[in-house]
């Protein structure tokens, strides 16, 4: 069971980690050097503002459904004179020919 002294603790051991240190060894000065724990650290700030503040709003998008192969939608597309006509009206250069011109 989780008692209030159990939650001050933790609290007490969050507000520390913002002052995390690491020691490590020190090729150049051949002696054990001791620096600030930058990831500690900065979990420690991070679950304090969630504590305080609550999480962050996560969002995630799934797409399902039946996915066609580039080619086939585009063959689709090809062959579709309402498409070929939408298109020339985005893109002239891809218009369907009109009915009135000649064919080579």
């Amino acid at each position: 069971m989780i008692e209030d002294r159990d939650a001050a603790g933790a609290i007490r051991v969050l507000r520390a980690g913002l002052l995390a240190t690491k020691t490590s060894w020190d090729g150049d000065s051949k002696s054990w050097a001791t620096q600030e724990d930058w990831k500690e650290r900065r979990e420690a700030a991070a679950l304090i503002l969630a504590y305080k503040f609550g999480k962050p709003i996560e969002r995630s998008i799934a797409a399902t459904g039946n996915f066609e192969e580039l080619g086939d939608l585009l063959n689709r597309i090809r062959e579709s004179p309402l498409a070929l006509k939408k298109l020339g009206d985005i893109m002239p250069d891809r218009a369907m020919p009109s009915e009135t011109s000649e064919s080579p």
